[in-house]
């Protein structure tokens, strides 16, 4: 029994130290494109896993300004922000191409503030500490191109052919 339990702390340090040390490759890789020109600390290593973590939710808050404090990531709209985040958002990151329209109460209410980009510091907008709710707007699909018609490629290649031009008939 005591072998088992001396084995399960060395298992769970191991793996704490496996999160540790992706998590400062992670930073590394990210330094390494221009993230920072610093070694990283577990601090920084913890920051960037967040920072990869929260790249697939559209819009990302933070309970400080200049992205700073606790954070929370969502892809989906919010009638209600939750009891953890209510009125508690004073800066805000959001995905390119995305919109997000924040309101002041549950359900939409209130007033509202629409971004369409990265925003550190809802203090200059009169927002800070007021988010109750929000929604989000993705980028449009656009859709691709039309493929040309084969039909409009015969008709070049018979007006070459039989020394024409788009008036006479073939």
């Amino acid at each position: 029994m005591k072998l088992d339990l001396q084995q399960s702390a060395r298992l769970e340090l191991a793996q704490q130290n496996i999160f540790r040390l992706s998590a400062m490759a992670l930073a590394a890789s990210l330094a390494a494109c221009g993230g920072s020109e610093t070694t990283p600390t577990d601090g920084q290593a913890t920051a960037a896993v967040q920072v990869a973590a929260a790249a697939a939710d559209a819009v990302c808050f933070f309970e400080h300004v200049n992205y700073t404090g606790q954070t929370f990531c969502t892809g989906a709209d919010l009638a209600w922000i939750g009891s953890q985040w209510n009125d508690r958002a004073s800066s805000v990151r959001v995905k390119s191409g995305h919109q997000v329209t924040l309101f002041q109460h549950r359900n939409y209410g209130g007033r509202s503030l629409t971004l369409t980009a990265d925003t550190p510091n809802l203090v200059a907008l009169s927002f800070n500490d007021f988010a109750s709710s929000l929604r989000i707007a993705e980028p449009p699909v656009t859709p691709p191109p039309p493929t040309p018609s084969p039909v409009a490629g015969i008709q070049v290649a018979q007006s070459l052919l039989f020394n024409s031009d788009d008036s006479a008939r073939v």
